[in-house]
């Protein structure tokens, strides 16, 4: 049979032999992505420091030219004097951590997610742990906002470090946070919640047809409607359901919206998967973005 060129050029994922292994004993079926570390994975501290000083320096700049503002040239050309001189010192003392760097990405380009047709693997180093879709009970999003103030001449400038983080959580309660960040981190999240949501999407939805909760972390949904903590919203009520990032924004026919902050949430896919299922089915509802 002839092949096409895509099939001609296309060149089957190479994966070390110890992945390999244990792909086999997981029965995971053929290698489809190899997500690898990025150069700088172990270094974002180091960077966090960086902008502490790119901050530093602007607000610097800021407040020089309100106190100088009758002087405005001759400010901008001694800032722009200080930040080469910064650049300068920044580039000699960074140049060890980019060797550094290179040669930690060089000894983990075998590292990271690899994705199969029934599961992936984890490597880092030599730790190894396979899964299949089917035994993944959560894929947790966690956002950290932690607020920073630095000391700028006779002021106080403040700014806000938001951190993603992602989690999975198996079958037994076992849990996997990524110790590094890869390449395509979107790409790599999105295929993860694709494949579980394939695989969750439809538990829940037959969960909730038995009427029994479904539960989201600290949201619970069930036939009556929608509950966080201690405020619950009766479906008929809901004109929509979105979701920016752990917020939930609930649209309401009577336009009082409401917004429910979380610091965690499980399975964001599956919950919209479910949500417009409910509204398709029971409200009449379809088409709304998500």
């Amino acid at each position: 049979m002839l092949q096409s060129p895509h099939e001609q050029t296309q060149q089957p994922l190479l994966v070390p032999a110890d992945v390999k292994q244990q792909a086999q004993r997981a029965d995971l079926g053929l290698p489809q992505r190899h997500y690898r570390p990025s150069a700088l994975a172990g270094f974002e501290d180091y960077l966090g420091v960086g902008k502490i000083l790119l901050y530093m320096f602007l607000s610097y700049l800021v407040i020089k030219l309100i106190i100088d503002h009758n002087n405005i040239l001759e400010t901008l050309y001694e800032c722009f004097i200080l930040s080469l001189f910064i650049a300068g010192v920044l580039l000699i003392l960074s140049s060890p951590f980019f060797l550094l760097a290179l040669l930690l990405y060089r000894t983990r380009k075998s590292w990271g997610i690899y994705v199969y047709d029934r599961g992936f693997v984890y490597k880092e180093g030599r730790r190894l742990i396979a899964y299949r879709w089917d035994q993944i009970t959560a894929l947790w999003l966690e956002v950290k906002r932690e607020m920073h103030i630095i000391a700028v001449s006779d002021s106080f400038v403040d700014y806000t470090e938001i951190k993603i983080l992602y989690e999975l959580e198996f079958q037994g309660g076992k849990k996997l946070r990524f110790n590094f960040n890869v390449v395509k981190m979107p790409e790599m999240i999105s295929l993860l919640e694709e494949r579980i949501c394939s695989c969750l999407l439809p538990q829940a939805i037959a969960a909730f047809e038995a009427g029994e909760t479904v539960r989201f972390g600290e949201v619970s949904v069930n036939r009556a409607g929608l509950s966080y903590k201690d405020s619950t919203l009766l479906w008929s009520e809901m004109l929509d359901i979105t979701i920016d990032g752990t917020s939930l924004t609930i649209k309401k026919w009577d336009k009082k919206n409401v917004s429910w902050s979380l610091s965690r949430l499980p399975n964001i896919r599956v919950f919209l998967g479910l949500k417009d299922y409910i509204f398709q089915r029971y409200l009449g509802i379809v088409g709304l973005e998500s």
